[in-house]
Protein backbone atom coordinates (compact mmCIF):
# COMPACT_ATOMS: atom_id res chain seq x y z
CA UNK A 1 0.00 0.00 0.00
CA UNK A 2 1.07 3.36 -0.85
CA UNK A 3 1.57 6.04 2.31
CA UNK A 4 -1.45 8.29 1.85
CA UNK A 5 -2.87 10.99 4.46
CA UNK A 6 -5.57 11.37 2.47
CA UNK A 7 -6.96 7.71 3.05
CA UNK A 8 -6.58 8.26 7.02
CA UNK A 9 -8.07 11.45 6.27
CA UNK A 10 -11.10 10.50 4.37
CA UNK A 11 -11.22 7.15 6.80
CA UNK A 12 -11.78 10.31 9.76
CA UNK A 13 -13.92 12.31 8.00
CA UNK A 14 -16.61 9.68 7.08
CA UNK A 15 -16.45 8.06 11.01
CA UNK A 16 -17.07 11.43 12.16
CA UNK A 17 -20.36 11.64 9.64
CA UNK A 18 -21.78 8.57 11.12
CA UNK A 19 -22.59 11.52 14.27
CA UNK A 20 -24.08 13.83 12.28
CA UNK A 21 -27.60 12.73 10.13
CA UNK A 22 -27.09 16.36 7.64
CA UNK A 23 -23.84 14.83 6.87
CA UNK A 24 -23.93 12.96 3.04
CA UNK A 25 -22.22 9.81 3.87
CA UNK A 26 -22.69 8.38 0.24
CA UNK A 27 -20.48 11.79 -0.56
CA UNK A 28 -17.94 10.89 2.36
CA UNK A 29 -17.89 6.83 1.29
CA UNK A 30 -17.08 8.18 -2.77
CA UNK A 31 -14.16 10.28 -1.04
CA UNK A 32 -12.78 7.63 0.91
CA UNK A 33 -12.91 5.09 -2.03
CA UNK A 34 -10.95 7.61 -3.89
CA UNK A 35 -8.58 7.68 -1.66
CA UNK A 36 -8.63 3.93 -0.99
CA UNK A 37 -8.30 3.53 -5.21
CA UNK A 38 -5.12 5.54 -5.16
CA UNK A 39 -3.30 3.90 -1.97
CA UNK A 40 -4.32 0.23 -2.83
CA UNK A 41 -3.67 -1.04 -6.54
CA UNK A 42 -5.75 -4.14 -6.15
CA UNK A 43 -8.63 -3.45 -4.30
CA UNK A 44 -11.75 -4.74 -5.50
CA UNK A 45 -14.40 -3.56 -3.54
CA UNK A 46 -15.41 -0.77 -0.34
CA UNK A 47 -18.83 -2.24 1.54
CA UNK A 48 -20.25 0.19 4.17
CA UNK A 49 -22.48 -0.85 6.92
CA UNK A 50 -24.01 1.81 9.22
CA UNK A 51 -26.44 0.73 12.00
CA UNK A 52 -28.98 3.31 12.99
CA UNK A 53 -32.17 2.40 15.20
CA UNK A 54 -30.51 -1.22 15.36
CA UNK A 55 -30.77 -1.54 11.92
CA UNK A 56 -27.80 -2.36 9.49
CA UNK A 57 -28.07 -0.12 6.42
CA UNK A 58 -25.27 -0.95 3.72
CA UNK A 59 -24.02 0.22 0.57
CA UNK A 60 -21.54 -1.43 -1.25
CA UNK A 61 -19.17 0.22 -4.13
CA UNK A 62 -17.41 -2.75 -6.28
CA UNK A 63 -14.01 -1.18 -7.63
CA UNK A 64 -12.46 -3.77 -9.79
CA UNK A 65 -14.45 -5.83 -11.76
CA UNK A 66 -12.83 -9.35 -12.74
CA UNK A 67 -10.91 -9.92 -9.75
CA UNK A 68 -10.67 -12.10 -7.44
CA UNK A 69 -10.88 -10.94 -3.36
CA UNK A 70 -8.55 -13.24 -2.26
CA UNK A 71 -7.79 -10.56 1.24
CA UNK A 72 -10.05 -8.37 2.95
CA UNK A 73 -10.25 -6.08 5.86
CA UNK A 74 -13.39 -5.01 8.21
CA UNK A 75 -12.54 -2.18 10.36
CA UNK A 76 -14.97 -1.25 12.95
CA UNK A 77 -16.40 2.33 13.13
CA UNK A 78 -17.42 4.14 15.96
CA UNK A 79 -19.24 7.00 16.98
CA UNK A 80 -17.80 9.59 18.44
CA UNK A 81 -20.76 10.12 20.84
CA UNK A 82 -23.23 7.66 22.04
CA UNK A 83 -22.64 3.72 22.47
CA UNK A 84 -20.55 1.62 20.11
CA UNK A 85 -22.43 0.69 17.09
CA UNK A 86 -21.52 -2.63 15.24
CA UNK A 87 -21.05 -0.09 11.73
CA UNK A 88 -18.59 -1.53 9.63
CA UNK A 89 -16.22 -0.83 6.69
CA UNK A 90 -15.23 -4.11 4.52
CA UNK A 91 -12.50 -3.91 1.94
CA UNK A 92 -11.54 -6.71 -0.37
CA UNK A 93 -8.20 -7.00 -2.33
CA UNK A 94 -6.64 -9.36 -5.08
CA UNK A 95 -3.55 -9.33 -3.26
CA UNK A 96 -2.05 -10.92 -0.57
CA UNK A 97 -1.32 -8.74 2.14
CA UNK A 98 -2.44 -6.00 0.63
CA UNK A 99 -4.09 -4.23 4.10
CA UNK A 100 -1.20 -4.55 6.42
CA UNK A 101 0.18 -0.94 6.34
CA UNK A 102 -3.86 -0.28 6.50
CA UNK A 103 -4.24 -2.00 9.74
CA UNK A 104 -1.23 -0.32 11.31
CA UNK A 105 -2.34 3.22 9.98
CA UNK A 106 -6.06 2.92 10.77
CA UNK A 107 -5.05 1.60 14.25
CA UNK A 108 -2.67 4.61 14.85
CA UNK A 109 -4.63 7.33 13.81
CA UNK A 110 -7.85 6.37 14.79
CA UNK A 111 -6.11 5.14 18.25
CA UNK A 112 -7.76 1.73 18.09
CA UNK A 113 -6.50 -2.10 18.80
CA UNK A 114 -5.30 -3.17 16.19
CA UNK A 115 -7.20 -6.72 17.34
CA UNK A 116 -10.42 -4.92 16.50
CA UNK A 117 -9.92 -5.00 12.83
CA UNK A 118 -10.48 -8.68 11.49
CA UNK A 119 -8.57 -9.35 8.16
CA UNK A 120 -9.45 -11.98 6.10
CA UNK A 121 -12.82 -12.75 7.98
CA UNK A 122 -14.74 -11.40 5.33
CA UNK A 123 -13.81 -13.37 2.36
CA UNK A 124 -17.11 -15.11 0.51
CA UNK A 125 -16.44 -18.60 1.07
CA UNK A 126 -14.66 -20.19 -1.06
CA UNK A 127 -16.88 -21.97 -4.11
CA UNK A 128 -15.89 -26.19 -4.28
CA UNK A 129 -14.51 -27.00 -7.39
CA UNK A 130 -17.08 -29.68 -8.03
CA UNK A 131 -19.56 -26.94 -8.75
CA UNK A 132 -17.82 -25.56 -11.51
CA UNK A 133 -19.21 -26.70 -15.02
CA UNK A 134 -15.94 -27.43 -16.58
CA UNK A 135 -15.04 -29.91 -13.64
CA UNK A 136 -18.20 -31.27 -13.96
CA UNK A 137 -17.63 -31.93 -17.87
CA UNK A 138 -14.07 -33.51 -16.94
CA UNK A 139 -15.16 -36.16 -14.85
CA UNK A 140 -18.29 -36.83 -16.76
CA UNK A 141 -15.08 -37.46 -19.32
CA UNK A 142 -13.35 -39.57 -17.03
CA UNK A 143 -16.30 -41.66 -15.91
CA UNK A 144 -17.34 -42.47 -19.40
CA UNK A 145 -13.53 -42.98 -20.13
CA UNK A 146 -13.95 -45.57 -17.34
CA UNK A 147 -16.62 -47.57 -18.50
CA UNK A 148 -15.88 -47.41 -22.10
CA UNK A 149 -12.40 -49.46 -21.25
CA UNK A 150 -14.31 -51.53 -18.82
CA UNK A 151 -16.75 -52.56 -21.41
CA UNK A 152 -13.63 -53.02 -23.79
CA UNK A 153 -12.20 -55.63 -20.93
CA UNK A 154 -15.30 -57.83 -21.01
CA UNK A 155 -15.36 -57.88 -24.64
CA UNK A 156 -11.86 -58.65 -24.64
CA UNK A 157 -12.55 -61.88 -21.97
CA UNK A 158 -15.22 -62.80 -24.80
CA UNK A 159 -18.30 -61.09 -23.52
CA UNK A 160 -20.22 -59.54 -26.04
CA UNK A 161 -22.03 -55.95 -25.64
CA UNK A 162 -24.96 -56.63 -24.01
CA UNK A 163 -23.35 -59.13 -21.62
CA UNK A 164 -20.40 -56.59 -20.41
CA UNK A 165 -23.21 -53.85 -20.42
CA UNK A 166 -25.47 -56.12 -18.17
CA UNK A 167 -22.44 -56.96 -15.93
CA UNK A 168 -21.21 -53.54 -14.76
CA UNK A 169 -25.24 -52.59 -14.39
CA UNK A 170 -25.06 -56.21 -11.86
CA UNK A 171 -21.89 -54.98 -10.52
CA UNK A 172 -22.44 -51.44 -9.67
CA UNK A 173 -25.81 -52.94 -8.08
CA UNK A 174 -24.50 -55.18 -6.09
CA UNK A 175 -21.68 -52.78 -4.67
CA UNK A 176 -24.40 -49.94 -4.53
CA UNK A 177 -21.84 -48.10 -6.53
CA UNK A 178 -22.20 -45.48 -9.61
CA UNK A 179 -21.80 -47.44 -13.30
CA UNK A 180 -18.66 -45.04 -13.07
CA UNK A 181 -17.12 -47.03 -10.05
CA UNK A 182 -17.86 -50.35 -11.30
CA UNK A 183 -16.33 -49.40 -14.29
CA UNK A 184 -13.42 -48.66 -12.68
CA UNK A 185 -13.43 -52.09 -10.21
CA UNK A 186 -13.53 -53.80 -13.27
CA UNK A 187 -10.41 -51.96 -14.73
CA UNK A 188 -8.11 -52.81 -11.38
CA UNK A 189 -9.28 -56.32 -11.69
CA UNK A 190 -7.87 -56.35 -15.08
CA UNK A 191 -4.41 -54.63 -14.06
CA UNK A 192 -4.13 -56.97 -10.45
CA UNK A 193 -4.70 -60.11 -13.18
CA UNK A 194 -2.15 -58.84 -15.43
CA UNK A 195 0.31 -57.38 -12.57
CA UNK A 196 3.06 -60.20 -12.24
CA UNK A 197 4.24 -61.37 -9.12
CA UNK A 198 6.84 -59.41 -7.43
Amino acid sequence: MKSNSQLVAALASLTAGLDDPTVDLHQRLAELVAALTESIDSLVSVALTVVVDHRPFSVAVPVRKGVEAITSVSIPLRRQSGPDTESRLVLLAGTPGAFVDLVADVSLAMNSDPATIDVDTQLPPAVPFENDPGVAMQRDLEDRSAIDQALGVLLARGATMQAASTHLSQRAEGDNVSMADAARAVLDDAVEVLRPDI
